[in-house]
């Protein structure tokens, strides 16, 4: 059993255990203590239990029956854990480290000993599953808000490390759009779900050479597709004259977190252009589209999260479409192992 490793150092609560979830019974009250923990926090993603239900039933890097757990005190749920594996293009292990804990029961040490015990069973993880080709660098990483000092201090006292900054941007839908437009070469055309294959796999070569990638999965794609929030309708397609597609943006309306969150956005995502189009002002182009049609269905607000290193200039193009920042979330990393030897015994 996975739980043997959170065996040691347990913080003194009484009634405190840890059980692999069990999502029929579990899931409303991870999404309750998710959603409260975002408030917590002033972060602006809410989630529901039919996307965790997806994010189960299409796993992305775990295997639930034995990386997803609940931690209880006197049998009552207070925070939870999920642990993932993805190996990158560039050679590099990763494990992700994702932790919830309810607002009322932090401070109390379950963090800490949740990423101690996450190392423990993640190490074995590693060793039982070996990189097919022997793994560059084998890492631990975990995510969260610049504004969340406990939380930071937390990771950094384990042996993470800050090493990048995703901005959450954001801008007021007010007809105030600056003047991009594609090339003369290529048009917008709308596409159908039945399309959306082909969307999938254009932005996962789009980005294949950005940093962290790692191939998607059948379950990626199946999990995407049937997201009841992506309508393929919204997107924004560019083509060019031999049908292929240029650049595009995957836009998507998420109406539960708009209804919890009392706004109207629309999220300008997946923004990806071919190689040999880039530096032609496609994306801009695509986007000022985009933020034209969210107005007309009467969206107030477009948003975008973007890694602020991205090697293609991203943070630019943003920024000249009248994007700021609005939060940021700081991905932290460590070495898996606390020493080279560790990782051969």
């Amino acid at each position: 059993m996975t739980i043997q490793f959170f065996d040691t150092d347990r913080p003194a609560i009484a009634g405190l255990a840890i059980r692999i979830a069990d999502p029929a019974k579990d899931l409303e009250t991870m999404v309750e203590i998710s959603n409260a923990a975002a408030v917590a926090d002033g972060g602006d993603h809410r989630t529901t239990v039919e996307q965790q239900r997806a994010n189960i039933l299409h796993p992305f890097g775990f295997d639930p029956a034995r990386h997803l757990f609940v931690i209880t005190v006197e049998g009552v749920i207070v925070a939870w854990l999920r642990l993932n594996l993805r190996d990158t293009v560039v050679g590099e292990r990763v494990f992700g480290v994702y932790i919830m804990v309810s607002p009322a029961w932090r401070g109390r040490g379950i963090e800490a000993w949740l990423l101690r015990g996450a190392q423990r069973l993640t190490q074995v993880w590693d060793r039982e599953s070996p990189h097919a080709t022997g793994a560059t660098a084998t890492l631990l990483d975990a995510f969260c808000l610049k504004s969340n000092t406990a939380r930071r201090e937390a990771l950094e006292a384990h042996g993470y490390t800050a090493c990048r900054w995703i901005f959450l941007m954001t801008r007021p839908l007010d007809g105030n759009y600056p003047d991009f437009r594609l090339p003369e070469d290529l048009v917008v055309r709308p596409v159908t779900r039945s399309q959306f294959r082909q969307c999938f796999d254009f932005d996962t070569e789009a980005f294949r050479d950005h940093w962290g990638f790692a191939p998607p999965t059948e379950d990626d794609y199946l999990r995407r597709v049937n997201d009841p929030d992506i309508f393929p309708a919204l997107f924004k397609v560019a083509f060019d004259r031999e049908g292929r597609i240029a650049g595009q943006v995957m836009n998507f309306i998420d109406e539960s977190e708009n209804l919890a969150c009392g706004r109207t956005r629309g999220y300008t995502e997946d923004i990806s252009t071919r190689s040999d189009q880039r530096r032609r002002g496609v994306a801009r182009a695509l986007i000022v589209e985009s933020l034209k049609m969210f107005q007309a269905l009467g969206m107030t607000e477009a948003a975008l999260h973007v890694d602020t290193e991205n090697a293609t200039g991203a943070l630019s193009v943003y920024l000249d479409c009248g994007y700021t920042e609005h939060s940021t979330t700081v991905v932290y990393r460590r070495p898996l192992y606390d020493t080279p030897k560790e990782s051969t015994q």
